[in-house]
């Protein structure tokens, strides 16, 4: 069984990650989203989309989690399918 990861009509929004050093969020389409906090993290120079929000305690995510929330809101925009008029 792989990371949880959260969905919205089929299509991937972020994905919990456990490494060794530091947790992450890892948002499929990070690279579209809004970064005014400056954390997100491209995690490595051929990873093209998607981006990371790295912890390393459970004190740093508390402090965060207003950030957080925003940020899962964004990424939940990002997929929504834009309305249109007729």
């Amino acid at each position: 069984m792989g990371p949880p990861c959260y969905t919205l009509n089929g299509k991937n929004i972020v994905l919990m990650h456990g490494f060794k050093e530091y947790c992450a969020l890892l948002f499929h389409k990070g690279a579209l989203l809004k970064d005014d906090a400056n954390i997100l993290v491209q995690q490595t120079e051929n990873v093209q989309g998607a981006r990371q929000i790295r912890f390393t305690s459970l004190k740093e995510i508390k402090k965060l989690a207003p950030v957080l929330k925003a940020y899962i809101h964004n990424a939940i925009a990002v997929e929504k399918p834009e309305r249109r008029c007729r």
